[in-house]
């Protein structure tokens, strides 16, 4: 089951600052005083930068299947088998993650070793989804 992220309006303005940014640098490289061989290998590398940032933005989701929690980041994805999860509670952190907002849930897995943030929009539906697999072997903890 696929779910998508929780975006929050402070994450959605921090993104579009960036890509505001990248584009005015962009506008800036292509009307300095330098030949355009000198400009078209700048331009690509901030449009490197650019499209990462929007893959990243649009391209971040959550599965949940038979096996595994699949967390696709842009053009990351990563595999937790679901077996290896050792607890899921919530949080306020703003560690780093794939997650577009505050309100997170932090899985931690391979015996507690391993961690990973995630935000999904539907909060309800994947922590469900979870407790099919899990019935009560792991504590899910939401308050």
């Amino acid at each position: 089951m696929r779910f998508e992220p929780q975006r929050d309006t402070a994450f959605a303005f921090m993104f579009g600052i960036i890509v505001l940014l990248l584009l005015a640098v962009i506008v800036a490289i292509w009307f300095a005083p330098a030949t355009l061989g000198e400009k078209i290998p700048l331009i690509l590398v901030v449009m490197v930068f650019e499209t990462f940032f929007l893959l990243v933005w649009y391209n971040t989701y959550y599965v949940i299947t038979d096996t595994h929690l699949i967390i696709v980041l842009g053009i990351f994805k990563s595999k937790i088998p679901l077996d290896s999860i050792t607890s899921v509670t919530r949080t306020k952190t703003l560690l780093a993650g794939p997650a577009f907002s505050t309100n997170r849930l932090s899985i931690q897995y391979n015996n507690g070793m391993s961690f990973a943030h995630v935000a999904p929009k539907d909060r309800e539906a994947f922590v469900s989804a979870l407790r099919r697999h899990f019935s009560d072997r792991i504590p899910i903890k939401l308050d």
